[in-house]
């Protein structure tokens, strides 16, 4: 990769208008619009070097597999394409279509994409059910009828067996890879039978790693990045001891190298999220009862290494660098998302000292960091939501760098690089903390909105007034002496030189002077004169705002006689507490508009 590729970021998404590119650049932080390449695009998947894409469309029945450039490498007429999958490297594409399950017509076709060649087609009922190793050498293909088969070359026989019943194969990231082989029996016959997970090795898939039977009714496995231990989170739907409504929740560690198992203590507790840090050292897993869950950090091994204070989440995502990681609260909790450093975070420190950003973004559906570890991408993406599709990227520290809507947006992917050209770098200053408000800040004028100066300038000249005789309509002008004097009838008695003693037998009574006396008429306050406009119009030195253009002045008075116009129209309404703040200032909305209209006609303003 050359060095100026190592600047740039890919997200590659797929909406109703088509598969597009999206380009960020990291010095200038700054995002090109994208480029469609067509329309009407159903499925897409991409290899783990970022190096093709592959999509279908039902629309043009074409199986279609391009750069990350947008160059044509390979296109073929498919039709009912119901998955698609590229190898790690990108050299092998399987297709998978809809299964006809009378006839057993050979559903999934396996093509060399340098060569445009099918390799094979073979009839699988099931998706997934291809697997490859990090080297593109060996592919594995499974299924409930055929047990797992390992294939060097798919134009011949498969070189490796593994008979049985297998619903889910997981293959670890290392060469030669470890092949994690699960079944789950039917609904109607999970009482009798237990679910089985078996660990075995390429190329002798007889010699067995790790094997662990149990009850569960769903499952997954999950693999570190070092190959050497793979997490299992079981679930079964109903809790045979009664105590949990949610059923009930197994989490498990399988060391490969020390041929442990190791079970996780979630308190029988919902697991909403696991997942290994890129470097699979360590995991961190949310688990808790909603809304409030709990959060902790974990070693390859099953030692607890941190324990995260109660708070809404439900996601864990680490960043590529295994530095930053995120906990964050979607799907029905506000959306908040908390970014840590990992480095500062120990058991004798405030998990908030490691605070490095905050931000807040609702109905987000898919997440995930950079491959630079500096930023991430927030979607909102249909099905899940109809309304609102958008594509947002957050800098680490809550600074929102770039946001485009869409009609409907189904997917989208960063392009992934080696974490190796990217340096880790220290994080950022928090937004809204202290390094980063001592930055200077340059002097602008909204010429669409208010003008900071301008408002100030009309509030102190509205306070300044106030003290010079001016009153708000209706205010009170009772002082204490008067207030004194309504409560003893006009009188106004001096108090006792002794302290008079309680009543004998121990109630209190009210003063004499306050029994029987008649409630006078409430005074009404004399209404304080209103400013007039214009007065404080001609109070502000025109000399203080001639630096704006007439273009900007203009414009703001405009948006200032807009909000006169909003006001205007909410004095005869039942108002809510923000409309209510609104009529409050529509004296210095006025003032404003007003203001400007002078300063315009003026030809005081700069050119």
């Amino acid at each position: 990769m050359s060095g100026e590729e190592a600047h740039n970021l890919r997200i590659a998404f797929r909406a109703r208008e088509g598969c597009g590119m999206l380009d960020f650049d990291l010095k200038t932080q700054k995002t090109l619009k994208p480029d469609f390449k067509s329309g009407g695009i159903d499925y897409m998947s991409h290899d783990t070097i970022g190096n093709n894409i592959a999509t279908w469309g039902r629309k043009s029945g074409k199986v279609e597999v391009f750069t990350c450039h947008g160059d044509l490498l390979m296109s073929v007429d498919v039709d009912k394409v119901m998955g698609l999958k590229l190898s790690h490297k990108g050299t092998y594409l399987a297709i998978w279509k809809a299964p006809e399950m009378e006839s057993r017509k050979e559903n999934l076709l396996l093509y060399k994409i340098s060569t445009k060649e099918l390799l094979t087609t073979l009839w699988n009922p099931t998706w997934p059910c291809v697997e490859w190793d990090q080297a593109d050498i060996n592919t594995v293909i499974f299924s409930l009828h055929t047990g797992v088969k390992v294939y060097e070359d798919l134009t011949k026989e498969p070189v490796q067996e593994l008979a049985g019943k297998w619903s889910q194969v997981h293959m670890s990231y290392t060469s030669p890879s470890v092949i994690a082989a699960m079944y789950i029996p039917p609904e109607n016959d999970r009482d009798k039978t237990p679910s089985i997970i078996k660990m075995v090795r390429i190329p002798k898939l007889e010699k067995v790693l790790l094997e662990h039977k149990l009850r569960m009714d769903d499952a997954n496995i999950i693999w570190n990045r070092k190959g050497t231990a793979a997490l299992l989170n079981a679930s079964l739907d109903l809790d045979e001891s009664g105590k949990s409504y949610y059923g009930e929740t197994t989490l498990m560690v399988f060391n490969i190298q020390d041929k442990k198992i190791t079970q996780i203590d979630t308190g029988r507790t919902p697991v909403h999220d696991v997942k290994w840090a890129e470097s699979g050292k360590e995991f961190c897993v949310v688990y808790g009862t909603m809304p409030s869950n709990k959060a902790s950090i974990y070693s390859e091994k099953g030692e607890l290494l941190y324990n995260f204070d109660i708070a809404p989440r439900n996601t864990i995502h680490w960043s590529p660098h295994s530095r930053l990681f995120s906990l964050c609260g979607f799907g029905n909790l506000p959306g908040n998302v908390i970014n840590y450093d990992r480095s500062t975070l120990d058991k004798k420190s405030s998990a908030n000292a490691s605070v490095v950003g905050k931000f807040q973004m609702s109905s987000v559906t898919k997440f995930a960091w950079s491959p630079c570890s500096r930023y991430v991408m927030c979607c909102t993406t249909h099905p899940r939501m109809t309304t609102a599709n958008k594509l947002c990227i957050y800098k680490h520290n809550g600074e929102k760098m770039y946001e485009e809507a869409h009609t409907e947006l189904y997917d989208a992917v960063w392009l992934p690089h080696s974490s190796k050209a990217f340096p880790q770098r220290d994080p950022s200053p928090m937004r809204g903390s202290v390094q980063e408000a001592e930055k200077p800040k340059a002097a602008t004028f909204r010429a669409a909105g208010r003008d900071p100066g301008l408002a100030n300038a009309i509030k102190n000249q509205l306070s300044a007034n106030k003290r010079a005789g001016y009153s708000a309509p209706g205010a009170s002008t009772r002082t204490s002496e008067s207030f004194t004097s309504w409560r003893t009838g006009g009188k106004v008695e001096e108090a006792p030189a002794e302290e008079e003693k309680p009543p004998s037998d121990g109630k209190r009574r009210a003063p004499d002077i306050l029994v029987n006396q008649p409630k006078p008429k409430k005074e009404k306050a004399p209404k304080a004169p209103k400013q007039d406009i214009s007065e404080i119009v001609d109070q502000l030195p025109l000399e203080d705002f001639t630096t704006k253009s007439y273009p900007d002045v203009v414009k703001a008075m405009k948006a200032a006689k807009k909000k006169v116009q909003e006001c205007s129209a909410l004095r005869d309404k039942t108002l809510n507490d923000m409309q209510r703040k609104k009529l409050a200032n529509y004296s210095n909305f006025k003032a404003e508009a007003a203001y400007l209209e002078k300063l315009s006609k003026s030809g005081k303003t700069s050119q």
